[in-house]
Protein backbone atom coordinates (compact mmCIF):
# COMPACT_ATOMS: atom_id res chain seq x y z
CA UNK A 1 0.00 0.00 0.00
CA UNK A 2 1.51 3.40 -1.04
CA UNK A 3 0.44 6.85 0.76
CA UNK A 4 0.24 9.66 -0.97
CA UNK A 5 3.18 12.29 -0.30
CA UNK A 6 0.87 15.26 0.11
CA UNK A 7 -0.54 13.34 3.54
CA UNK A 8 2.82 12.39 4.11
CA UNK A 9 3.92 16.26 3.96
CA UNK A 10 1.18 17.62 5.33
CA UNK A 11 0.95 15.51 8.93
CA UNK A 12 4.31 16.28 9.17
CA UNK A 13 4.04 19.63 9.07
CA UNK A 14 0.88 19.59 11.47
CA UNK A 15 3.17 17.72 14.06
CA UNK A 16 6.05 20.07 13.75
CA UNK A 17 3.88 22.98 14.60
CA UNK A 18 1.46 20.59 16.66
CA UNK A 19 -1.23 20.97 15.24
CA UNK A 20 -4.39 18.10 15.47
CA UNK A 21 -5.32 16.82 12.90
CA UNK A 22 -7.41 13.25 11.49
CA UNK A 23 -6.51 10.85 9.55
CA UNK A 24 -9.43 8.87 7.98
CA UNK A 25 -8.36 5.41 6.26
CA UNK A 26 -10.94 2.93 4.17
CA UNK A 27 -10.62 -0.16 5.82
CA UNK A 28 -12.78 -2.26 3.84
CA UNK A 29 -15.09 -2.40 0.85
CA UNK A 30 -17.98 -4.47 0.15
CA UNK A 31 -19.20 -4.51 -3.22
CA UNK A 32 -18.57 -1.25 -5.59
CA UNK A 33 -16.65 2.08 -3.86
CA UNK A 34 -14.68 4.69 -5.70
CA UNK A 35 -11.62 3.75 -3.58
CA UNK A 36 -10.20 0.98 -2.06
CA UNK A 37 -8.96 -0.38 1.54
CA UNK A 38 -6.06 1.82 2.32
CA UNK A 39 -7.17 5.13 0.67
CA UNK A 40 -6.58 7.89 3.57
CA UNK A 41 -7.36 11.27 3.50
CA UNK A 42 -6.32 14.10 6.29
CA UNK A 43 -8.74 16.65 8.21
CA UNK A 44 -7.35 19.57 9.94
CA UNK A 45 -10.04 20.88 12.48
CA UNK A 46 -10.50 23.94 9.50
CA UNK A 47 -11.50 21.32 7.22
CA UNK A 48 -8.40 21.73 4.92
CA UNK A 49 -8.02 18.27 3.58
CA UNK A 50 -5.12 16.18 1.81
CA UNK A 51 -6.18 13.50 -0.50
CA UNK A 52 -9.60 11.64 -0.32
CA UNK A 53 -11.06 8.31 1.11
CA UNK A 54 -14.00 8.93 -1.85
CA UNK A 55 -15.07 10.26 -4.44
CA UNK A 56 -15.42 13.59 -3.01
CA UNK A 57 -19.22 12.20 -1.35
CA UNK A 58 -18.22 10.79 2.07
CA UNK A 59 -15.68 13.94 3.55
CA UNK A 60 -17.98 16.07 4.28
CA UNK A 61 -19.76 13.76 6.51
CA UNK A 62 -16.44 12.63 8.20
CA UNK A 63 -15.23 16.05 8.41
CA UNK A 64 -18.80 17.24 10.67
CA UNK A 65 -18.85 13.85 12.49
CA UNK A 66 -14.97 12.81 13.36
CA UNK A 67 -13.90 16.01 15.34
CA UNK A 68 -16.35 15.67 18.24
CA UNK A 69 -16.48 11.53 17.91
CA UNK A 70 -13.09 11.28 18.04
CA UNK A 71 -12.83 14.07 20.88
CA UNK A 72 -11.81 11.27 23.72
CA UNK A 73 -8.67 10.11 21.64
CA UNK A 74 -10.62 7.05 20.83
CA UNK A 75 -10.38 5.62 16.89
CA UNK A 76 -13.52 6.22 15.32
CA UNK A 77 -15.48 2.93 12.94
CA UNK A 78 -17.26 4.89 10.56
CA UNK A 79 -19.71 2.57 8.10
CA UNK A 80 -21.20 3.92 4.92
CA UNK A 81 -23.84 0.93 3.39
CA UNK A 82 -26.05 1.23 0.20
CA UNK A 83 -26.20 -2.81 -0.27
CA UNK A 84 -29.29 -3.30 1.37
CA UNK A 85 -31.87 -2.47 -1.27
CA UNK A 86 -35.32 -3.26 1.03
CA UNK A 87 -33.85 -0.94 3.43
CA UNK A 88 -35.40 2.44 3.00
CA UNK A 89 -31.68 3.92 5.00
CA UNK A 90 -29.80 2.98 1.95
CA UNK A 91 -31.90 4.71 -0.20
CA UNK A 92 -30.88 7.77 1.82
CA UNK A 93 -27.56 6.66 2.13
CA UNK A 94 -27.05 6.32 -1.82
CA UNK A 95 -28.84 9.65 -2.28
CA UNK A 96 -27.07 11.60 0.54
CA UNK A 97 -23.10 10.09 -0.17
CA UNK A 98 -22.95 8.82 -3.57
CA UNK A 99 -21.38 5.72 -2.52
CA UNK A 100 -21.40 4.48 -5.63
CA UNK A 101 -22.54 1.10 -7.15
CA UNK A 102 -24.25 -0.07 -4.02
CA UNK A 103 -21.14 -0.93 -2.22
CA UNK A 104 -20.47 -0.60 1.40
CA UNK A 105 -17.56 1.20 3.18
CA UNK A 106 -15.99 1.28 6.71
CA UNK A 107 -13.58 4.48 7.35
CA UNK A 108 -11.42 3.97 10.34
CA UNK A 109 -10.31 7.75 11.67
CA UNK A 110 -7.63 8.11 13.84
CA UNK A 111 -6.14 11.58 15.78
CA UNK A 112 -3.05 12.73 15.07
CA UNK A 113 -1.09 14.65 17.94
CA UNK A 114 -2.86 12.74 20.73
CA UNK A 115 -0.14 12.79 23.75
CA UNK A 116 0.26 9.35 24.72
CA UNK A 117 -0.53 7.39 21.23
CA UNK A 118 1.09 6.20 18.28
CA UNK A 119 0.79 8.31 15.23
CA UNK A 120 -1.35 7.00 12.58
CA UNK A 121 1.07 7.95 9.80
CA UNK A 122 4.34 7.01 11.69
CA UNK A 123 3.45 3.21 11.52
CA UNK A 124 2.28 3.43 7.91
Amino acid sequence: MTIERSIIDAASRLRRNREAHLIATVVRVKGSAYRKPGARMLLTQFRWMAASVSGGCLEGDIASRAWWRTRDGEPLMLTYDSTQPENEAADDVRAAFGIGCDGAVEVMVERGNTPGRLEPLEIA
